[in-house]
């Protein structure tokens, strides 16, 4: 994984290179959490050639273990989809694990609407990806966060899709 990382030269990768960095990170969390973690892949074919920015998904896919199946203590599912409409790229993370406490989600959606570091939160992955997709793209893109009851979280990062010129579908 950390050859792989430094190889890559480029600012911008086909989604299923992400993909199979996820996939690698989950099974090392496999191995350390046993049958704690269970997790699904589900990709729109539509998606799979589209170039995103390295590293938006991997960072993610570590808070939902870190701060939610750590903390549970059932086995749980990791879900992540990666979905396109007309416009946007989803890329939804969500887990059955302990979740966001109700005031925890709001300080960290504050924290991902105030533009520095003076927030106070800790939430510097989440930060970390929803100020790259904001500066490369404005809003209304970025991270969305959702609470899902009763226990659970759901993280959606929302890319834009471009179009080449020619007018075939393009990347984010």
């Amino acid at each position: 994984m950390f050859r792989r990382t430094i190889s890559w030269q480029d600012d911008f990768i086909p989604v299923e290179t992400e993909l199979g960095f996820v996939r690698d990170y989950i099974r090392l969390q496999q191995l350390r959490f046993k049958e704690k973690i269970r997790f699904v892949l589900e990709v729109d074919p539509a998606a799979e050639g589209l170039r995103i920015p390295k590293f938006i998904i991997q960072p993610i896919v570590e808070n939902a273990i870190i701060h939610s199946i750590e903390k549970s203590a059932t086995n749980c599912l990791l879900h992540l989809s990666v979905r396109t409409d007309e416009r946007t790229l989803r890329i939804a993370v969500e887990d059955n694990g302990a979740g966001f406490a109700p005031e925890k989600l709001e300080e960290v959606r504050q924290s991902l609407q105030n533009n520095g570091p003076e927030s106070g939160t800790k939430s510097i992955g989440l930060r970390n990806v929803h100020d790259r997709i904001v500066s490369l793209y404005g809003e209304p893109f970025g991270v969305e966060l959702e609470r899902i009851a009763p226990r659970g979280a759901k993280v959606t990062l929302l890319l834009p899709l471009q179009i080449r010129n020619g007018g075939g579908r393009a990347d984010v």
